[in-house]
């Protein structure tokens, strides 16, 4: 057996990218995370504690659990608002479900196994068993921005996916029972933005209504000061009893979609909350995955294949050699990848302060 672990990541690294794959894992060097994936880590972490509440037996404290980890996380002030939203429409939308329905068997639960002599690792987010025909499960949560609706390849390509397969084989490991399969559990993250203001050269404002009482008109201001009696163009010193001293029945604003100042945290939680509610079962969406009998091997293979070709690659290349470059993933997923700079030869891959080697498993560095 080979000392190399090899998880989903780990694969999928390799598939996107060789030269990708040799820097995190060969060289174990961990770069900042995106702000994409510190959310998705975040809400993860947020839904650790709410899962681990119901299996401790404070299923009344999950939320509170869960909202008092976003509120320490590293994210910004816009986005703890908007994972508060979606944690707090996650407890609404599962909360009985899970309660009612599964036994927690474990939380964040860390598995090893052994595949034609390589090493097989990973962390199950949740591990569960329903109550009604004791059968065992995996809940995979997945924070995303993608299309999820019914039919869309986001769910298409589970099919043969990797990683719902080593997840299922690793269950059955912990726990010597044979696994049902994969809950995947998404969160559609909303895609909006907070607000900014309109900059001050390009707003534009209504007429207004003059107070007709106090000698205004459409789009001029009256004189703020009440008429004399039985005068038509006198006023007297005492405030216009109609628009209270300011000459306008409609003042001046900004047109509608027009903002004099940036969206604050609270408004965009509110605004967020709104579009949740409207649609939880858009944003909150489950699917069961599960591998036939006659499937699994395949996939096996797959994942063997792609296991023989990384340590085909050490083998020839050497674990300092760098990779075959993949140019075709340096933008994908909506961001740069982390090492573009260094394989377009605008920095150093030996700058220990903007690539320092951390360790291949950062994720399961607790396990020995």
């Amino acid at each position: 057996m080979t000392d190399q672990l090899y998880t989903t990541s780990r694969v999928k690294s390799h598939a996107r990218c060789p030269r990708l794959h040799h820097l995190q894992y060969d060289l174990g060097i961990q770069t900042e995370s995106s702000a994409a994936a510190a959310f998705g880590t975040a809400g993860h972490t947020a839904l650790e504690d709410w899962y681990e509440s119901i299996a401790m037996g404070d299923p009344e404290g999950a939320l509170a659990s869960a909202l008092v980890t976003v509120e320490t996380s590293p994210l910004d002030a816009f986005d703890r608002a908007k994972l508060r939203v979606l944690v707090r429409g996650y407890d609404a939308r599962w909360f009985d479900e899970i309660a009612e329905n599964y036994e927690i068997l474990g939380v964040e639960s860390q598995f090893r196994y052994d595949l034609g002599g390589h090493v097989i690792g990973g962390k199950l987010d949740v591990l569960v068993r329903r109550l009604a025909d004791r059968a065992i499960f995996v809940i995979e949560h997945k924070f995303t921005g993608s299309a999820i609706g019914d039919g869309e390849a986001y769910w298409e390509r589970l099919a043969i996916d990797t990683q719902c397969s080593i997840y299922l084989d690793g269950a059955s490991v912990l726990t010597g029972e044979s696994v049902a399969g994969v809950i995947y559990d998404v969160i559609g993250k909303p895609g909006q933005k907070p607000y900014k203001a309109t900059p001050v050269e390009k707003q534009t404002f209504t007429k207004g209504k003059g107070c007709k009482l106090c000698g205004g008109k459409p789009g001029e201001k009256g004189t703020g000061r009440m008429r004399a009696p039985n005068a038509t163009l006198t006023f007297t010193d005492a405030p216009c009893s109609v628009c209270r001293g300011t000459g306008w029945q409609e003042a001046p604003r900004l047109h509608a979609d027009q903002r004099a100042t940036d969206e604050t945290p609270e408004e965009f939680e509110a605004r967020i909350t709104e579009i949740v509610a409207e649609a939880p079962d858009d944003i909150f969406k489950r699917a069961v995955i599960v591998r036939l009998d006659d499937e699994l091997p395949a996939v096996r293979r797959d994942l063997l294949e792609r296991i023989e070709t990384i340590e085909h690659e050490r083998k020839v290349a050497g674990p300092e050699s760098l990779r075959a470059r993949n140019p075709d993933q340096c933008f994908a997923y909506g961001s740069v990848c982390p090492f573009f700079a260094a394989c377009s030869g605008k920095a150093d891959i030996a700058d220990p302060i903007r690539f320092p080697r951390r360790g291949a498993h950062p994720e399961l560095a607790v396990i020995p």
